[in-house]
C-alpha cells in the first residue's frame, strides 16, 4: 500500500505502509483533511528518487512521519479549544474557508471538511468576531464518537469558553463564552461519554461477532445493552432482578420436603443473545443463582407439593426477585489477568490489568493480593520474586517491546566475567518510553530491530542470542579481551559455530 506525490512533473517520494491500520489512518486523514502522525513500527517507508539522493544524500532510517493537509488559497487552518475549570478539549485542525466575502464582514466555515462539527466564524472589520458551532454527525467510529462526546461534554461545562486560533502563528480569531444551548444538555453529554467509554472497553471483546455501527447513534436500548455487556466483560457476572414464570416436572427420586435448606437453588440458561448496534452477541451459558435462597426454596417446595397432589407440572412465579447471573463463557477479569500473569512469572502492569477488566490501581490492590514493584508494575504474592526481578520490571515498562542485549545479555548468558553497571535493552526504532514508565539512569536504551530468530528467553524475559549479543558488544566497543573470552566460551558451549567465530574475530579486529 503506497501513496506518491509529484510537483511540476517531477516525482518527489513514495510512502509505503507496512500495515493496514496505518494505511487506513492515512486515507482517513486525507478524506477528513486532518493531521496524522506515524511513529515507530507504524511509520511508512519513504522511497525518494535518485535526484534527491544526489542533492541531499542518505538521511538514514525513518523514525516518524507527520502529514498535514496543504491549505488551498484563501483557507485559514485553525485550532478550536474549549476550556473550563473542569478540563479542556480541542479540535486540533479545522480548515476554514471563505464562504461569504465582504468589505466589512467575512464569513469562514469548514462546510467542505468531513468533520463531525461544523464551525463558522464571522470576522467583523470594526467589531467582535462571532462564532457558531454545531454537531453534524455522531461519529463514524467509536474513537471518533468519543472525541465528539468529549468535545460536547467540555462545551457543556459551566463557565467554558471557545477559543479559535490560527494553526500557524497562533493568531487569535475569537474567544467567546460557550452558548447556553450546550450547557442545557450537560447531563446528556455526560451520559453519552460514559456509554461510549464502556463501548470502547467492550468493542475488542465482541469483535469476533461483527463490527458495531454508529450510523444511527446510540438510543436508550443501546445504552442499556452496553451497560449489561460492560458488566459481562468486566466482571463476568451481575446482580439483577428476575420477573418470570416457570413450569417444570418434579424430578423423580426427590424427598418429600424437597428442596431442603441444604439445597442451593440455581439453574442454567443458554442461547440468549444481545442485539447491539447491528451485532448479535451470544451470551453463552448463564448460571442463575437466587440471592434469597431460603425464601425461594420454600416457594418451590410449596409448588412441588401442589404438583404432587394434582399430578400436574409444578408452577412458580418469581416477581422482583434478586438473582446473580454468572456468565460462564465470559471469564472474569481476575481469570483473564491470571492467564497473562502466569506467563510473566507473576508480574503485570496496570495497563494489562485494565485490559483484563480492572478499572484502576486501587481496585487491583483491593481485590488481589499484590505487591507493588515500582511504577505501575505489580506482582501477585503467590508467585515468588524472580531472580531477575529488576529486569522483569524493566521489560514490562518497555511495554514488552524491549530485548535485553549488549553487556546485560553477555552477563545473563554467563559468557564473560563482565559485571555491567547498567542494564542494556534494545527497543524498536522510534519507540519512546510511556509517560508512566520510570526508567532510571542505570538503563541504556539501544534503538534497533531484533529479529525473532535472534531472541532467546530466560523465564519471562527476552534476551539476544549469543551470536547477536557478541556482535552488539563488538559494535559498542567492548574491550577485545572480553570479546575474546565471550567467543571462546560460546564456542566451547556449542552456542556458536566455527564459521561464526571467524566472522566475529574478524569484526573484532576491524573495530580495534
Amino acid at each position: 500500500m503506497s501513496s506518491g506525490g509529484k510537483r511540476r512533473g517531477r516525482r518527489y517520494s513514495t510512502l509505503s505502509f507496512r500495515g493496514s491500520e496505518s494505511w487506513r489512518a492515512f486515507q482517513e486523514a486525507r478524506v477528513r483533511e486532518t493531521r496524522v502522525v506515524f511513529k515507530g513500527a507504524g511509520a511508512p517507508e519513504i522511497e525518494v528518487p535518485a535526484w534527491y539522493h544526489r542533492l541531499y544524500g542518505d538521511r538514514g532510517q525513518v523514525e516518524g512521519v507527520e502529514t498535514t493537509p496543504r491549505p488551498p488559497d484563501g483557507s485559514r487552518p485553525v485550532r478550536v479549544d474549549v476550556r473550563s475549570a473542569d478540563g479542556a478539549a480541542a479540535l486540533p485542525y479545522v480548515d476554514l474557508r471563505v464562504t461569504r466575502p465582504g468589505r466589512k464582514e467575512t464569513v469562514l466555515s469548514n462546510e467542505h471538511q468531513h468533520l463531525p462539527f461544523g464551525i463558522e466564524v464571522t470576522l467583523v472589520e470594526a467589531g467582535d468576531s462571532t462564532l457558531r458551532v454545531w454537531q453534524r454527525r455522531f461519529g463514524s467510529t467509536i474513537q471518533e464518537a468519543r472525541e465528539v462526546a468529549a468535545f460536547n461534554f467540555a462545551l457543556s461545562r459551566p463557565g467554558s469558553r471557545i477559543r479559535v486560533s490560527a494553526v500557524e502563528g497562533g493568531q487569535l480569531l475569537c474567544d467567546i463564552p460557550t452558548p447556553q444551548e450546550f450547557q442545557d444538555h450537560a447531563e446528556q453529554a455526560r451520559a453519552c461519554l460514559e456509554v461510549l467509554d464502556k463501548l470502547a472497553f467492550i468493542e475488542p471483546r465482541i469483535a469476533a461477532f461483527g463490527s458495531v455501527s454508529l450510523d444511527e447513534g446510540i438510543d436508550e436500548d443501546d445504552a442499556t445493552n452496553v451497560e449489561r455487556l460492560h458488566r459481562v466483560c468486566r466482571d463476568g457476572m451481575r446482580e439483577t432482578i428476575l420477573d418470570q414464570s416457570f413450569e417444570f416436572d418434579v424430578p423423580a427420586g426427590k424427598p418429600e420436603r424437597w428442596p431442603g435448606p441444604e439445597d442451593n437453588i440455581e439453574f442454567q440458561m443458554d442461547g440468549e443473545k444481545i442485539a447491539l448496534l447491528g451485532v448479535e452477541i451470544p451470551l453463552g451459558r448463564v448460571k442463575v443463582t437466587f440471592v434469597e435462597q431460603e425464601r425461594i426454596a420454600a416457594t418451590i417446595r410449596d409448588a412441588v407439593e401442589r404438583a404432587r397432589a394434582t399430578g400436574e407440572p409444578a408452577k412458580v412465579r418469581f416477581e422482583n426477585e434478586r438473582i446473580v447471573e454468572e456468565f460462564l463463557d465470559w471469564p472474569r477479569p481476575v481469570d483473564r489477568l491470571y492467564d497473562v500473569v502466569s506467563a510473566q512469572a507473576g508480574y503485570f502492569t496496570l495497563a494489562q490489568a485494565v485490559e483484563a477488566g480492572f478499572v484502576a490501581a486501587t481496585q487491583v490492590e483491593t481485590e488481589l493480593r499484590v505487591e507493588r514493584c515500582g511504577g505501575d508494575v505489580f506482582r501477585l504474592v503467590q508467585f515468588p520474586p524472580s531472580e531477575h526481578e529488576d529486569l522483569v520490571i524493566l521489560w514490562l515498562q518497555t511495554e514488552k517491546q524491549g530485548v535485553f542485549s549488549h553487556d546485560t545479555a553477555l552477563a545473563l548468558h554467563q559468557l564473560s566475567d563482565i559485571l555491567p553497571s547498567r542494564r542494556h535493552v534494545t527497543v524498536p526504532s522510534g519507540w519512546e518510553p510511556p509517560s508512566n514508565a520510570r526508567l532510571d539512569r542505570g538503563t541504556v536504551l539501544h534503538h534497533a530491530e531484533v529479529g525473532p530468530s535472534e531472541i532467546a528467553w530466560m523465564s519471562p524475559i527476552p534476551l539476544t542470542k549469543p551470536l547477536r549479543t557478541i556482535r552488539d558488544c563488538i559494535e559498542k566497543g567492548v574491550s577485545p579481551e572480553i570479546i575474546e573470552q565471550a567467543i571462546s566460551e560460546a564456542l566451547a558451549r556449542g552456542m556458536i559455530t566455527q564459521t561464526e567465530v571467524q566472522d566475529l574475530r574478524l569484526a573484532s579486529a576491524r573495530s580495534a
